[in-house]
């Protein structure tokens, strides 16, 4: 997270404030793009992302997933 942002050349021109690693192990076949595919329909939504930026602890993140 990063609350300044960071200049990522993005398509909009803006910077970007919310950041995610995804780490799976060697055998988990195709685990990355079913993360990858949950973040991407979830962070369509402006109230997610929203409450992403404005979490104070990990439960606020976890959270902001479960609506």
């Amino acid at each position: 997270m990063s609350k300044e942002g960071i200049d990522y050349d993005s398509m909009d021109g803006k910077p970007a404030h919310i950041f995610f690693l995804i780490a799976v192990p060697n055998n988990a076949n195709n685990e990355h793009l079913t993360i990858l595919s949950m973040l991407s329909r979830k962070l369509m939504y402006e109230d997610v992302r929203n409450k992403l930026i404005n979490s104070k602890c990990y439960e606020d993140v976890i959270n902001a997933f479960k609506d």
